[in-house]
């Protein structure tokens, strides 16, 4: 994460990175060739298709 935040200190980094375990697996759900899902991916993303369909 350091090196993709382009940060030089990890102390930096750690100061800006506040997540949990929903935020991260959410994210790597997101990722290109992702074959992993898992219970809570499938609602985040079942969740993300329905607001994008109310919202049109």
């Amino acid at each position: 994460m350091q090196a993709l935040a382009g940060h030089c200190h990890l102390s930096v980094t750690q100061r800006y990175a506040h997540t949990n375990e929903a935020d991260l697996k959410a994210a790597i759900a997101k990722l290109r060739g992702n074959s992993v899902e898992t219970k809570e991916t499938a609602a985040l993303t079942k969740g993300q298709k329905q607001s994008r369909k109310s919202s049109k």
